[in-house]
């Protein structure tokens, strides 16, 4: 029916860094964290909810928790890392390297006594607070030797503990999960250096564990139907990526590291003779990468000129199938998720191009990174939306028919260069309204209302 339509079909696409969740990052006031050294920064929960983060990492500088309390902080939120290094799911199952470690149990029982009761300062709720869990490298890797166990079975008696302290956090609140998969330790200088016959043996324990691992979380989520979120975030396609194209990256060894810093150094910076500087290593020491894995690599994220080389010949091959220009935002209040805007003839022309070999030859290149968090097919032209538009607010509006109107002038007195509205095509519940600014100043609308969305350009 589209084919006599005068109308070109909006297409807006959001990619996002996680999957589609019921509790949005930009929604988390509390983020808890459990786990090893590849989590902890030396937070101690028993010196008060309000004490400080000694900045105790293994990764030479911020490690993905600290990242995101910090630079991917967009709402605010308050973090306790509960994680200890060297931990292990349960020290009576594989013992740490230290009696004083604290497990994820001994980290659980933590939670129970000093943030369950939900003391001053931290009032987290279940709707407010994600929980974030990145355990096992230890168990696999210190029981990777043990000759009086078969290690997938014990794998099972892990999970069965893991199980227990899940069910633990749920008794107490907890309603939505993130869970971090092991990386690919079998690259880790480690193992390598003891030849290639105990990476071939550890590399399909590491599977094991993560299948195991992911299987544990569907059945945590089917046991409780309280859950709103159970997401497990695969690590081994970013390290692989990143291992695997270590000069498009800026590594200079990822098999090895360098000793002078192997114990960390005075700054991100620091560079000894005859190495390289500290931040071109992949691993700082043995086991443990660096703040720049940590947050996923700076090159991911858009400003970085090899993401831009790669969505420019997603621009330039969608174009050629499509007849149309491909135009590319970031959300001002959630910067991880970005934004695809370009028109079709129909939705079907686009739903062609998605099955099509080109398309997911380009999903593939990007999977390690972004996943596909929605797309709406809006019956807008989207040849009337000013080609130099620096700024785009979608408001979305459920419910049938045109909705309540666009949103509000905009915070400093400026008006839209353009504004259009349109229907979802494939549903008709959905009504969204569009406005369009050519010089871009920061957010147009610091009151924008739910459902709102304030979209900068990039790659203009």
């Amino acid at each position: 029916m589209f084919a006599n339509r005068a109308l070109k079909h909006l297409f807006l696409c959001s990619l996002t860094a996680f999957s589609s969740a019921k509790l949005a990052w930009k929604d988390t006031k509390f983020l808890v964290t459990f786990g090893d050294s590849y989590t902890t920064d030396g937070f101690n929960i028993t010196a008060g909810v309000n004490s400080s983060d000694p900045g105790f990492v293994s990764s030479n500088g911020p490690n993905w928790v600290e990242a995101l309390g910090s630079t991917y902080n967009v709402a605010g939120t308050k973090v306790f890392n509960l994680a200890s290094g060297g931990a292990t799911i349960d020290a009576a199952l594989v013992p740490p390297y230290l009696p004083t470690v604290l497990s994820v149990v001994d980290q659980v029982a933590q939670f129970k006594r000093f943030l369950a009761p939900k003391p001053a300062g931290a009032q987290w709720s279940s709707d407010d607070t994600l929980f974030a869990i990145w355990i096992g490298i230890n168990d696999v890797g210190n029981s990777f030797g043990w000759t009086n166990i078969t290690q997938p079975q014990f794998y099972s008696v892990l999970m069965n503990r893991l199980t227990t302290q899940l069910d633990e956090l749920y008794d107490l609140g907890a309603r939505s999960f993130l869970f971090l998969t092991v990386p690919p330790t079998d690259r880790a200088p480690l193992f390598l250096q003891q030849g290639p016959a105990v990476v071939a043996k550890l590399r399909p324990f590491l599977v094991n564990y993560n299948a195991q691992l992911t299987s544990t979380v569907k059945k945590f989520e089917s046991k409780h139907r309280g859950i709103e979120t159970a997401i497990v975030f695969d690590t081994q396609p970013v390290f692989n990526t990143l291992l695997d194209n270590a000069n498009t990256f800026g590594f200079v060894n990822v098999t090895g590291w360098c000793e002078a810093y192997e114990n960390g150094t005075p700054s991100q910076t620091t560079q000894t003779p005859p190495c390289a500087p500290v931040s071109n290593y992949f691993w700082l020491n043995s086991l443990h990468p660096l703040f720049t894995v940590h947050k996923l690599k700076e090159p991911f994220t858009i400003e970085n000129e090899t993401l831009h080389a790669n969505f420019q010949s997603v621009a330039e091959r969608q174009a050629e199938w499509s007849g149309y220009p491909l135009t590319f935002y970031y959300n001002f209040q959630d910067p991880c998720l970005f934004y695809v805007v370009s028109g079709w003839e129909d939705s079907e022309a686009h739903r062609k191009w998605i099955a099509s070999d080109t398309n997911q030859q380009f999903l593939h290149i990007f999977g390690p990174i972004l996943t596909v968090d929605g797309l709406a097919h809006i019956d807008i032209d989207f040849n009337q939306i000013p080609s130099n538009t620096s700024e785009l607010l979608v408001r979305k509006e459920t419910g049938g028919g045109e909705g309540t109107g666009f949103v509000q002038e905009s915070d400093d007195g400026r008006q839209p260069s353009w504004r259009g509205h349109g229907v979802d095509v494939d549903n008709t519940n959905d009504f969204y309204y569009l406005e369009a600014y050519d010089d871009f100043k920061g957010p147009v609308m610091s009151k924008a209302g739910e459902g709102t969305y304030v979209l900068k350009r990039v790659y203009a």
